[in-house]
């Protein structure tokens, strides 16, 4: 953990994301006390994302929690749908695929706004589209949500 925590000194800003996954975790939770003391008495900064607010983090120290509300608290809400369809559309552009337009609402209705899971899922789609090496259909599309889960769709 000392070899952590002095890679994690050298930054200006450090960015720690899923903050909430270090419920009930003891010595990460100690671990990220002594950074955050650190930055703040070198004047750098944090950044924290979590998926509610500090007062609502499961299981953390009251002194952490204490240390994150002297910030900036912002919430962040969920973007409406004409701004998913956006955003599955660009996305869909960076992975190389033109889903079709149909699927694009079915896309974003499904992953409610949840980025790291749609780039799951074009990946998958990307991957079930290989074989066929023709355009996306609808009917793809769904059989790759269906698929659902963390499972990895290997590429061969």
């Amino acid at each position: 953990m000392a070899d952590l925590r002095v890679s994690l000194l050298a930054p200006d800003v450090l960015l720690i994301d899923d903050l909430h996954k270090l419920a009930n975790r003891t010595r990460s939770q100690e671990e990220l006390f002594a950074v955050m003391d650190s930055f703040l008495k070198r004047g750098r900064q944090l950044v924290f994302t979590a998926r509610c607010a500090p007062d609502d983090l499961p299981s953390f120290e009251a002194r952490l929690i204490s240390r994150m509300k002297s910030g900036l608290v912002a919430s962040l809400e969920q973007p409406c749908l004409e701004t998913q369809l956006v955003i599955v559309r660009g996305r869909a552009r960076a992975w190389g695929l033109e889903v079709p337009e149909l699927a694009v609402p079915v896309i974003a209705e499904k992953l409610q706004g949840n980025l790291g899971a749609l780039d799951f899922l074009l990946g998958r789609i990307a991957a079930m589209n290989k074989p066929s090496e023709g355009a996306l259909s609808l009917a793809l599309v769904r059989q790759a949500l269906e698929a659902g889960g963390d499972e990895r769709v290997r590429v061969t």
